[in-house]
């Protein structure tokens, strides 16, 4: 399960600066008078934790100088699914980079290895996109698949000898017959 450990927030809405850490019994009841930031905290931690979609339409505070600043930090302490896969200041890192900084099968594989974490009792994943690996990469894949007992079926935009089938046309396109060949069997 997913808890926050550490929130520090500064110049969102009308928060100046907050650091806190919720409180272990599970409640953490932020108190104050009408207009003093209480939800402007919430409004914080939707943002840093949904991204810019949740970011609000004036997110700085008013009259300050100073960007805002926001800091979740999440799965301190967890034990994490995957060699390499860390938190860093409140965000998911893979070898050292940021999930926007990973290429697309590191994405891919970060992303099935959370998948078995947060379900140990599910054998596959399904995925798209699996052109984004290369062949060393594909196969490199295939034994972390084998040694985590995990099935994926997946998509890919090839017709290569990678691929377990080929669709053509919505259907399975058949193997074409092996040509004779003199002297080989």
């Amino acid at each position: 399960m997913v808890k926050i450990n550490n929130l520090e927030i500064e110049n969102v809405k009308r928060v100046r600066a907050v650091k806190l850490q919720p409180s272990e019994n599970g409640l953490t009841i932020i108190g104050g008078d009408n207009g003093q930031g209480k939800t402007s905290v919430l409004d914080a931690i939707a943002w840093a934790l949904g991204g810019d979609k949740f970011k609000p339409s004036t997110p700085e505070r008013e009259g300050s100088v100073v960007p805002p600043f926001l800091h979740v930090e999440l799965l301190n302490g967890a034990e994490l699914p995957l060699e390499g896969l860390s938190v860093e200041r409140g965000e998911l890192t893979y070898n050292g980079f940021k999930w926007d900084n990973m290429s697309g099968s590191e994405q891919l594989k970060v992303a099935t290895a959370i998948v078995r974490k947060l379900n140990p009792e599910c054998g596959f994943v399904l995925m798209d996109k699996l052109e984004q690996m290369d062949a060393k990469t594909l196969a490199e894949f295939g034994a972390w698949l084998e040694q985590e007992g995990l099935q994926v079926i997946a998509t890919r935009v090839s017709t290569g000898g990678e691929c377990s089938i080929i669709i053509e046309d919505g259907y399975i396109k058949p193997e074409e017959p092996k040509k004779w060949k003199a002297g080989t069997f």
